[in-house]
């Protein structure tokens, strides 16, 4: 469910990592809607970039909560 998710979510915002890890680049906030049983469910996702070597960057998902149910 989570790789479905994150293919149709829409970007929300981005802010540094509260307590100032260096590895960590940005904490990316991210929130999608679907339907499940002819509910319709909002979903928030974080992800945190983390910095990788020679200058690159990747991603880690770490949280998928459920806004409304």
């Amino acid at each position: 469910m989570l790789p479905q998710a994150i293919e149709g979510a829409e970007f929300v915002g981005q802010v540094p990592d509260k307590m100032g890890r260096p590895d960590i680049v940005s904490v990316c906030k991210y929130e999608v809607e679907f339907l499940d049983a002819d509910r319709a469910l909002s979903a928030q996702i974080i992800a945190k970039e983390f910095r990788g070597q020679h200058g690159t960057t990747y991603f880690r998902f770490y949280d998928l909560s459920f806004l409304k149910l």
